[in-house]
């Protein structure tokens, strides 16, 4: 008897010790947002438990070893093996939607599913934008309706316009905040220069949002783009190298390391690209190294290390006349090959975030980043229009924001409160360009820029599946300008802050399809550069502000295999900034009236094929379409002939720079084999150059395409093999524009027919 009892002991102690409590939790692979209502069973049966709302959960485990499955709508089911060592599951799901009623969007900071919320929305998952050489993101971006990306040559010169926010651009980037995992890459003068710091390979999700986003993100009558990694899948451990080779001198090398264990997730990557370029004197190299780490620290704290450091250069060919384009498309201006025109720049980003689940009603984001820029730039178009500008600049930023969520009666309640502070600093000493080395120094100037957006939100679930949002921010702008040489010391501009509200509503018709409407008030200070100018400070400046209204209807119909967005606004703009150009060349910019902007925006995809069991597992075109019907409402200006004042009235003229239609079309294809094809055709309407209209580009249609084989040769092997072409049907158009130019240089051709072909080797050490 003593025998049998000191045996069962035994067996209970051991299955006692057996015993033991998993924690996980679930998050959507390329957002990072909890997925609520995931199903986490033991493999084979029915027992099992489901994430909560944080997507956490907690699972008895009775076995020293089992095995899990974890599954999701619109997510592929994985099969985990567990251990009684293991404590905590990060579980991230890799989605498998091509449906935009399930599509989760950061947008608002809502987290919603994209039909939930109010506004126009896009979406890039990784796989479309990777759909061709991954050199940049304008052929990714240039597919979603309202967007519009130009560069000359890639990482080059761009200019990037979401519904015609590029009126002010000449160049650069501005009007338009860029996020990249809480680093803003914009400064708080409003200008964003950091574009190329990020990897494509290594960008996860990216979104956009179109028009005035006051509510949460601020200053801007553009839009945003939030930009986030990447991340590894549970217990992975891998190592990837790819390389592209193409025409021109193309040449890309990456390097990608991704770990996912129990608290942590990171992937650090490596780019070393380079490119001679189609034209004379347009060769550029970038380097960018990019980490994005992400540790749990406990089931309450998530902290986020982000860094990356860019090192690129830039030659600059100029644009040219018609009749230069006309004679040798590939020539660069003698000048500026004459002279070294060229861009350098170093910039190095570093940032630290915290996610805190301070109880079950009440979270909250904090993050802090630092940026560090340096620039070398001979720059100029002629003896008269020259100069070689040397610069550094340091920005911090800090952005933090509580979401509490509630129950008033019986409607369900999400209110955010929150705040994101600004500062940088910049110097730069201008030379002219002697022969593309400093000549005599010219000015020397000192830049402040300083922003505090105060912002606040609030979501309510009303019955009848209607949601309504309102939200506001309060901005506040200032700049402080010295130029040493000069004696102007200590100007200072500072701009009456703004209240910037926003009001949007959304009604499901039914779980995959619903309306939405919003309002939106939009307000964007000039920029450094805007307001710069070699008389020290245009305090005549004043800040562009405008009202946007939106409708639109989005989801999916017929069994979800048809998909449609489909968006129409109006956008007032008052005192809209435009660049202008005096006798010597010399750019300055004013203040120019009021412009109407009216838009339809849509987007529609159909899935054809979507079966993991057949020879084509996917099959699905699309298709987006872009209408703009952009005027100058009340636009007049003179100017000097001579000791002649002449008068224009521009008021009904086309707005330059913007097509009237742009229409994108393709397909994506994969198969059970690993056969995959993407095929993409890009239609531009004529663009007018000028203000007055006088000059058009002719339209112009551009074909591409990307076809590869991706398989796992080995258990932990995966190689992905891939070519491609870009504008096959060798169209002459320009990739460039220069706006209102002078002497008629407004042209920067395109490459011709192109070709390029690579190789991804993918080893998982697990």
């Amino acid at each position: 008897m003593r025998n049998i009892t000191t045996a069962l002991f035994f067996i209970l102690s051991i299955q006692v010790q057996a015993q033991f409590i998993l924690k996980g939790k679930i998050t959507d692979q390329q957002t990072g947002e909890p997925l609520s209502g995931a199903n986490i069973v033991f493999t084979n049966t029915a027992n099992g438990v489901t994430a909560d709302e944080h997507g956490n959960f907690e699972l008895s485990v009775n076995d020293e070893k089992v095995s899990i499955t974890v599954s999701f709508i619109g997510y592929k089911t994985q099969q985990l093996d567990i251990s009684s060592t293991t404590k905590r599951v990060p579980i991230v799901m890799v989605s498998t939607n091509l449906n935009l009623s399930e599509v989760t969007v950061i947008g608002f900071d809502n987290h919603r599913r994209l039909i939930e919320t109010a506004g126009s929305i896009a979406v890039l998952s990784q796989q479309e934008i990777q759909r061709s050489t991954n050199v940049s993101l304008s052929q990714a971006l240039n597919i979603i309706p309202g967007v519009r990306m130009e560069e000359n040559g890639p990482g080059g010169t761009s200019r990037l316009s979401i519904r015609g926010s590029l009126l002010r651009s000449p160049w650069g980037i501005r009007n338009i905040k860029l996020y990249w995992n809480d680093i803003p890459l914009t400064d708080p003068s409003g200008t964003s220069a950091r574009f190329n710091a990020i990897d494509v390979n290594s960008i996860g999700t990216l979104e956009v949002i179109k028009g005035p986003s006051g509510s949460i993100y601020g200053a801007g009558t553009g839009g945003v783009i939030n930009m986030t990694s990447s991340q590894a899948a549970y217990g992975e451990k891998s190592l990837e190298l790819s390389n592209t080779m193409g025409s021109f001198g193309l040449r890309r090398s990456a390097a990608t390391v991704r770990v996912g264990t129990e608290t942590s997730n990171i992937l650090v990557s490596y780019l070393d690209q380079e490119l001679a370029g189609y034209r004379d004197h347009q060769r550029s190299d970038k380097k960018v190294f990019n980490l994005a780490s992400t540790f749990s620290v406990g089931d309450q704290r998530t902290l986020s290390l982000h860094a990356f450091h860019y090192n690129g250069t830039f030659e600059l060919p100029g644009a040219l006349t018609k009749a230069e384009v006309h004679d040798n498309p590939r020539q660069a201006m003698a000048f500026n090959a004459a002279n070294d025109c060229r861009l350098s720049n170093k910039s190095t980003g570093l940032a630290l975030s915290q996610r805190y689940t301070i109880n079950e009603k009440l979270e909250n984001t904090t993050s802090v980043s630092l940026i560090f820029n340096a620039m070398d730039h001979p720059w100029g178009n002629s003896s008269y229009y020259n100069g070689y500008s040397i610069g550094s600049s340091q920005g911090i930023s800090a952005r933090t924001r509580f979401m509490y969520t509630s129950m008033l009666g019986s409607i369900e309640s999400k209110f955010m409160l929150g705040v994101e502070l600004q500062s940088s600093y910049e110097i730069e000493k201008e030379y002219g360009n002697d022969g593309g080395e400093t000549g005599p120094l010219q000015a020397d100037y000192e830049f402040n820029a300083k922003q505090s957006i105060l912002f606040a939100q609030a979501e309510f679930n009303f019955p009848y599946d209607v949601i309504l949002t309102l939200g506001a921010s309060y901005n506040n702008t200032v700049y402080d300008f010295s130029e040493r040489i000069s004696g102007k010391i200590g100007l200072e501009m500072d701009f009456d802050p703004s209240f910037a509200p926003r009001i949007g509503v959304v009604k499901k018709i039914h779980d995959h399809v619903a309306v939405h409407g919003s309002i939106g008030y939009g307000f964007s200070p000039p920029t450094q550069y805007e307001v710069q100018t070699q008389a020290g400070i245009n305090e005549s400046l004043k800040a562009e502000e405008g009202i946007n209204y939106e409708a639109g209807i989005r989801g999916s119909l017929l069994n979800q295999k048809l998909n449609l967005d489909v968006t129409a606004y109006t956008f007032h703009l008052r005192n809209a900034i435009l660049p202008r150009y005096n006798e010597a060349q010399e750019e300055y910019f004013q203040n120019t009236g009021t412009t109407r902007q009216n838009g339809i925006e849509a987007l529609l995809s159909c899935i054809v094929v979507k079966n993991d069991a057949g020879f084509i597992t996917t099959l699905k075109p699309w298709i987006s379409y872009t209408y703009n019907d952009y005027t100058f409402h009340d636009y007049k200006k003179e100017s000097l002939k001579g000791s002649e004042i002449i008068s224009h009235d521009y008021s009904g003229n086309s707005i330059t720079g913007i097509p009237s239609h742009l229409l994108n079309a393709g397909i994506d294809m994969e198969t059970k084999a690993g056969l995959y094809l993407m095929a993409t055709m890009n239609f531009v309407d004529d663009i007018p150059l000028m203000d007055d209209n006088s000059v058009y580009t002719k339209k112009y249609t551009v074909v591409g395409g990307k076809m590869g084989f991706r398989k796992k040769v080995f258990s932990q092997l995966t190689l992905d093999t891939f070519i491609g072409v870009d504008n096959a049907l060798n169209a002459s158009y320009n990739n460039f524009l220069s706006l209102n130019a002078f002497d008629g240089r407004f042209y920067n051709p395109a490459p011709t027919r192109n070709f390029f072909g690579g190789l991804s080797i993918k080893y998982n050490f697990n």
